[in-house]
């Protein structure tokens, strides 16, 4: 899990990274949308992965652990959710989405609903390893996060080209 945080910081430092070499002027709308996502997923997956830590601490274990894991993956996804889907629709809809908008979109969101799916089975313990379904929702986030790394790359090499 601690692994997991150390990657989802990288993600956090290039992206600022990929913030600094791009132009200083003003980015893209799509760009900056895809900017917060990376910083949002990569904020949440760090405190996510070292949950398990601090719900250890107050003295929760077992199952029950994992069980509050899974819920407070769910509810990360859910407010990302409420939060980023009218943005992205807003995009969509006044024509500022790129050639890779629509797809990335769909892949967020099928993504993210297996995520919580896979979580709320962990909460209410549908399958016998709550800890393997908060991981598999780690790594998934930690896929979108590299999607979103991936495109602002590509974003800052055809800029500068």
């Amino acid at each position: 899990m601690i692994n997991l945080a150390e990657v989802a910081a990288a993600f956090t430092g290039f992206s600022g990274i990929v913030a600094t070499i791009s132009r200083r002027g003003s980015w893209p709308e799509i760009a900056l949308f895809r900017f917060q996502n990376l910083l949002a997923i990569s904020v949440g997956l760090i405190f996510l992965s070292i949950l398990p830590v601090i719900f250890n601490a107050y003295q929760i274990s077992g199952g029950q652990l994992w069980r509050a894991c899974c819920a407070t993956l769910a509810v990360f996804v859910v407010a990302f959710l409420a939060f980023r889907t009218p943005v992205a629709y807003r995009l969509t809809d006044s024509g500022a989405v790129d050639k890779y908008g629509k797809l990335t979109g769909r892949t967020f969101l099928v993504t993210l609903s297996a995520i919580l799916l896979l979580q709320l089975s962990g909460i209410f313990g549908l399958f016998e390893s709550g800890f393997a379904l908060f991981l598999t929702g780690l790594i998934g986030l930690l896929f979108l996060a590299a999607l979103q790394f991936a495109l602002l790359a590509m974003f800052t090499i055809s800029e500068r080209a």
